[in-house]
């Protein structure tokens, strides 16, 4: 995420986390700057994201279904499938559960 001064759009990287803009000398808080940016984000845009990384979810269990069913051996198929599904799973959850716990403490 880009960081920049809200009031006169200079650029704070390498510069602390807090502190104050060198060019207008308006204070700044990094962690603030950044939820104000994430808040200007559409939400449709936030869930876009997390819906595709549950499709990902759903499209790698219906691959390895398929696989499973054309498999010799099935077991190892669906042994493989449940593993990498449940790391994306979780992966999607986790994302989803940091956007909802950003969004409640910006309330």
């Amino acid at each position: 995420m880009h960081e920049s001064c809200h009031h006169c759009d200079y650029d704070l990287v390498g510069l602390p986390s807090q502190g104050t803009c060198p060019e207008c000398g308006e204070a700044y808080d990094k962690h603030s700057l950044y939820r104000a940016a994430r808040a200007r984000e559409p939400a449709f845009i936030r869930n876009i994201k997390w819906i595709t990384l549950a499709s990902f979810t759903l499209m790698i269990l219906i691959c390895g279904g398929v696989l499973s069913i054309r498999a010799e051996k099935p077991w190892g198929a669906i042994i493989v499938t449940l593993i990498v599904a449940s790391v994306s799973g979780f992966g999607t959850f986790a994302y989803w559960w940091s956007e909802r716990q950003e969004r409640r403490a910006s309330d």
